[in-house]
């Protein structure tokens, strides 16, 4: 009678793997081509691209129905993670190896620690263990740019999507392009409004950035009211606007802003599709009265007066486009800022520390400086900011210009008018080394938190190219400018040169 229990406690094993004889389960970075486990470990990083485990399974053959599950047994998401999985098949069948892969979300691993269990038909034989760790020396990635150049598509149009990440060892975009390189552009065709979101991941953790994509659908019944054009007769304020759409509008109001200030109100009368019509602010008296404009003046605002007329404004009539409704125009001396202006007062730095002007040419801090830069394509260039990283591989040198205040002298903020834009030209000096790439970059500083806007590379010491940015999202803003470039390589007795760097306002 005491063989009883015995008996019963063999029968209940024998479901468990009824045709193992042995096994050995392993977590592992890599599963080889035998399903075999390479670079065996049980911890594993927030960035890690994979976690994997092989099982050796003796005497089950390779038909065995042989399944992982991957479970969250501790840390944060626990209660919500913890079975990560369903039942899991086996990537990789052979020799009575089985391989199993668990592929990270797109924001990385959350740290804690797991287990893989082995599972043959409806029961665990066996177990692993690992960890998942964050390594809090490591700073969190910088994603300096995530946007789109259209914010609201028609059904059927792209949008281009644009970014640049610094200090990730993996990015992805949800929901496409999906995995992507540190900095980049790639078109979307939603049909949908739409979220994208980057994860810029690193063993320090996630760093992420959303933005929203406004798909309109297509509409053939609505009216369309488009501002052509802005102009002052005296002290009268006159402007076009044409119906796009395909049925008539409604009366509405136009709305006169001034300097971002409404000032007036117009009545607009309907437009039959196709009809266009001058009307003016009879009622509004425009007198600018310029200011006489002074040396600091210029450094520090426009004085220009900027002038934005929209129809419908107080939205009497649904249309198939509302983002077209304003035209802005700035009347008087525009904007034009050189920052090479400021480049003494500038706060300078390179990959080996803070530097201080004016900047002698040093092979281990770099150089920058105001001179004539000698270049292939285009002879002498004066007065350009030329730009020489440290002698080191990936070595950079930049300046955070603004206008110059305080004592001591230090940058402050510039103001940003309306409708403005950055731009220069680029190049290498002549004695550049060939196989050399620079990578030259703007970016601006606002509230201690520095975005780049996308890079210009040359590796060609024969020709300059254009560096252009626009500023118009910056309208109002004040912000400081970086100029910064980028070497591959030494650039020996050669230099980047920034040449003519300017913001300008335009009409």
């Amino acid at each position: 009678m005491k063989l009883i229990p015995a008996l019963i406690f063999i029968l209940l094993l024998l479901p468990l793997c009824a045709s193992c004889t042995s096994f050995d389960l392993v977590t592992c970075t890599v599963i080889g081509s035998d399903c075999s486990p390479q670079g065996s470990t049980d911890i594993f990083y927030m960035d890690s691209p994979q976690v994997c485990c092989s099982a050796r399974l003796g005497g089950t053959g390779d038909n065995a129905t042989v399944k992982a599950r991957w479970i969250k047994v501790q840390g944060n998401g626990a209660a919500s993670d913890k079975l990560l999985t369903g039942e899991q098949k086996a990537d990789c069948v052979k020799n009575g190896n089985f391989g199993f892969t668990l592929k990270p979300p797109a924001m990385g691993f959350n740290p804690g620690e797991y287990k893989v269990a082995l599972m043959v038909g409806d029961r665990e034989i066996a177990h692993k263990k690992f960890t998942i760790v964050k390594d809090s020396s490591v700073n969190l990635p910088i994603i300096g740019v995530f946007s789109a150049d259209n914010l609201s598509i028609h059904a059927e149009q792209q949008a281009t999507l644009k970014w640049n990440v610094i200090g990730a060892t993996r990015i992805v975009i949800e929901p496409s392009p999906g995995a992507v390189d540190a900095s980049g552009s790639a078109t979307v065709s939603p049909m949908t409004d739409t979220a994208y979101t980057i994860y810029a991941v690193n063993r320090g953790g996630t760093s992420y950035s959303s933005l929203a994509i406004k798909v309109i659908q297509p509409v053939t019944v609505k009216p369309d009211l488009l501002i052509t054009e802005l102009w002052s007769s005296g002290n009268v304020l006159s402007y076009r606007v044409r119906n796009t759409g395909a049925a008539p509008s409604c009366p509405s109001q136009s709305y006169l802003y001034k300097n971002d200030v409404k000032e007036a109100e117009d009545h607009l009368a309907p437009l039959n599709p196709g009809e266009e019509r001058v009307e003016q602010f009879a009622n509004y008296h425009f007198s600018p009265r310029f200011a006489s404009m002074g040396v600091n003046a210029q450094e520090v605002a426009s004085d220009a007066v900027n002038i934005r007329i929209c129809a419908n404004a107080d939205r009497a009539c649904v249309e198939t486009n509302s983002s077209n409704n304003c035209f802005d125009y700035n009347f008087g001396p525009l904007f034009n800022l050189n920052l090479l202006r400021f480049a003494g007062t500038a706060a300078w730095r390179s990959s080996s520390g803070e530097l201080k002007w004016p900047i002698f040419k040093d092979s281990y801090h770099g150089y920058a400086g105001l001179a004539d830069a000698q270049m292939n394509s285009g002879g002498s260039q004066p007065n350009s900011l030329l730009l020489c990283p440290p002698q080191a591989n990936n070595a950079w040198i930049q300046g955070r210009i603004g206008v110059p205040r305080g004592t001591p002298v230090k940058p402050a903020p510039i103001s940003i008018p309306r409708k403005c834009r950055f731009t220069a030209r680029v190049g290498l000096t002549t004695d550049t080394p060939t196989g050399v790439s620079v990578k030259f970059t703007l970016g601006t500083v606002k509230n201690g938190e520095t975005t780049f806007f996308p890079s210009v590379t040359l590796n060609n010491r024969s020709k300059t190219e254009t560096y252009e940015a626009d500023l118009s999202k910056l309208a109002g803003q004040e912000v400081e400018f970086v100029l910064r470039a980028e070497a591959s390589a030494p650039l020996q007795q050669g230099c980047a040169a920034w040449i003519e760097p300017t913001i300008i306002q335009e009409r």
